[in-house]
């Protein structure tokens, strides 16, 4: 549930650390891991976009050449 909701934008970083707002003995890692998950997300949603877009070129060129053969 968190990297879904991270990767839509809510970044709750504040639970990272102990309740009264001081560094627990967690908070480095978590850091870390929510710097590689914000990367490979970033690297993801990209790649999502790629794969659409050549999709809907591929489709344009289909319908042209038919275009092509019917004129």
């Amino acid at each position: 549930m968190h990297v879904y909701l991270s990767s839509l934008g809510e970044f709750d970083a504040n639970g990272y650390m102990d309740k009264n707002g001081k560094n627990s003995d967690m908070t480095v890692y978590l850091f870390i891991l929510f710097l590689l998950m914000s990367f490979f997300m970033c690297i993801h949603l990209l790649n999502m976009l790629i794969a659409m877009m050549g999709d809907s070129f591929q489709k344009n060129n289909e319908m042209a050449d038919a275009k092509k053969m019917i004129s």
